[in-house]
């Protein structure tokens, strides 16, 4: 498959699979390769690995690397970036813990600090989609309920409603620092939790996808515009234009059709074609169009050894 007709692929079918149903649907996917820049020359594989999810938490990031395991790379202060050895098709980075689909029988597994239960997922349960937030994790079932598991992190004076749709069919969730949403299959958005963190979602527009950065939210529209709600801690400032993506976190990234990209809040990003741009707390990576992964950071953070990934997906530009 071309690069091109990948990163179409990626866009119409990003955020379901079917777990050995009918769905028609198929899983996240952040990018058809991935390889790292820049990197030991002696360390890189002779091929470049097929990407199943790319996800960045707040100082850490977990990839589906070759024979569907996952490899995570930064932060470890909680074992969020220690995996265990079960084959993945998806990973979900939340602040400090981790969760992924298992291959074999669509389970969600998590890993890290397990505080307010974030990562205590449903043992008998299948999934198709998951987003791990702060305190909290919610994930798409097979029969496209919203399940979540976990609360806020936060505790009292600040008490928040925990309410996920209880209701209705659905294809995306996604989760914040304190909130989140769910996309219908209609393409209606639905949010829950902190208030100020989604103030403003337009409930007239039919969205392809949304995603939940810290204190805001994003979506793509079915006409191809990002419109942005809630308090940002940074003004997203995305141009008006016509994309094929959006990612939302600390910093706000908007991916056109041809692989042209823009991005709030970040310094020195690369240059594109990009097939896959994803945000983070504090870092930003993007799948170069022609293979490759490549990492930076958002303004006024410290980062180093989260911007590059372990040793055998290093690729040197």
């Amino acid at each position: 498959m071309s690069p091109r007709a990948c990163k179409r692929a990626v866009h119409s079918a990003r955020w379901f699979q079917p777990v050995r149903l009918p769905l028609g649907a198929a899983l996240f996917a952040s990018g058809c390769s991935l390889s790292f820049a820049p990197g030991d020359e002696g360390a890189q594989p002779a091929s470049w690995p097929e990407i199943a999810s790319l996800s960045l938490g707040i100082r850490h990031a977990c990839a589906i690397g070759p024979e569907d395991n996952v490899i995570c790379w930064g932060a470890n202060d909680y074992g969020q970036s220690a995996p265990p050895d079960i084959p993945m098709k998806l990973v979900a980075a939340g602040q400090v813990h981790t969760c992924g689909i298992t291959l074999e029988d669509g389970r969600a597994v998590c890993w890290g600090s397990d505080r307010t239960g974030r990562a205590d997922a449903p043992a008998n349960e299948q999934f198709v989609s998951l987003s791990a937030g702060g305190g909290h994790t919610c994930g798409i079932t097979r029969d496209r309920a919203v399940l979540c598991w976990g609360s806020w992190h936060y505790v009292p004076p600040l008490p928040l409603p925990f309410e996920p749709p209880s209701q209705g069919e659905f294809r995306q969730v996604t989760q914040g620092d304190a909130h989140g949403c769910a996309l219908s299959v209609a393409g209606k958005v639905t949010c829950w939790g902190d208030y100020y963190a989604f103030l403003g979602a337009p409930e007239s527009k039919i969205f392809e996808r949304i995603d939940s950065g810290f204190s805001h939210v994003c979506g793509l529209t079915s006409a191809g515009e990002v419109e942005c709600w809630g308090e940002p801690l940074n003004e997203p400032n995305i141009p008006a234009g016509s994309y094929v993506d959006v990612s939302a976190g600390n910093a706000t990234c908007a991916l056109r059709d041809d692989g042209s990209f823009v991005c709030s809040n970040v310094v020195d990003p690369p240059p594109g074609p990009m097939t896959e741009v994803v945000a983070g707390r504090h870092h930003v990576c993007g799948v170069h169009e022609g293979g490759g992964v490549q990492c930076w950071k958002q303004a006024g953070s410290d980062m180093e050894q989260e911007l590059t990934p372990p040793p055998q997906l290093h690729r040197r530009r």
